[in-house]
């Protein structure tokens, strides 16, 4: 009788550690992403030149 009770509460268990690995490795992914296009954009757009600073790099 409880077997089924204890598979389905160790379902549950293992969905919810797959759910908060992935949001925990997902997010800096995205960062980082996101952050090296902005740093191209910065880089082919030369802003910095136009404010007198110099390059990233």
């Amino acid at each position: 009788m409880s077997d089924p009770l204890i598979a389905i509460l160790l379902i549950m268990a293992i969905i919810v550690i797959v759910y908060y690995l992935v949001k925990k490795f997902t997010i800096p992914l995205i960062n980082t992403i996101l952050g090296n296009i902005v740093l191209l954009l910065l880089k082919f757009t030369s802003c910095h030149a136009m404010d007198g600073q110099p390059d990233l790099g």
